[in-house]
């Protein structure tokens, strides 16, 4: 009797060390919290993995201070000379548009009224407008410009040899006239009977036509 209880001690012994190494080898059931911690801090974290790509936020431009926002970029500005818009046709001076003939003739009655002509008669129809037009506006004119033909011996100091005692040249009527052009329309500067307006006169109005409709 006495030999078989010390034959069982040994074994249930056995059996017990064999159950806690089991448990402290993680076969037997679940790991208690002490055990998980100590595997994680033994596994280091996988900071790779969970890097995110940077992203860009949009601007705040209330929340910058005003001496760190950027200036918006300044439109283009056209620095062209209203001249340059000139071209000389069959020996006219004229000003090319983009626009239709109708847009033209409307436009081209705004343009005239901004730059203080005195307009003395529209017509749609036509596609023209007549207008008051002093010779003496332009430098080197003269009246025999519009009666004989451009003089050509009258130059920037003539017009300003006042002891001569001519009389101020009269006020002329001339006609604007929009001319359907390809895709767009094209202005002129002509006479009441349809001549030609003189070059000096033509190219002193549409230059002031152009500077209103430049871009």
């Amino acid at each position: 009797m006495r030999q078989a209880a010390r034959i069982k001690a040994p074994a249930a012994l056995s059996l017990a060390f064999l159950l806690a190494g089991c448990g402290a080898l993680g076969l037997g059931g679940e790991p208690s919290e002490a055990e998980q911690r100590a595997e994680r801090l033994r596994t280091p974290p996988d900071v790779l993995s969970a890097r995110e790509a940077p992203r860009t936020e949009p601007r705040d431009e209330a929340a910058e201070p005003e001496s760190d926002r950027q200036p918006d970029p300044a439109p283009a500005v056209s620095r062209r000379d209203p001249e340059d818009y000139l071209q000389v046709v069959d020996g006219r001076v004229v000003l090319d548009t983009g626009l239709p003939v109708n847009a033209a003739w409307a436009v081209l009655g705004r343009s005239l009224e901004r730059a203080g002509f005195a307009l003395t008669d529209s017509d749609r129809d036509a596609f023209t407008h007549r207008i008051r037009y002093n010779p003496a506006a332009v430098v080197g004119a003269s009246p025999e410009e519009f009666d004989n033909g451009e003089s050509p011996d009258r130059g920037r100091l003539g017009a300003l040899a006042f002891w001569r005692g001519e009389p101020p040249p009269p006020v002329q009527t001339l006609v604007l006239r929009v001319e359907e052009r390809g895709p767009g329309a094209r202005y002129s500067l002509q006479r009441p009977d349809g001549e030609p307006a003189p070059s000096s006169a033509a190219r002193q109005v549409l230059q002031v036509v152009a500077e209103q409709i430049k871009p």
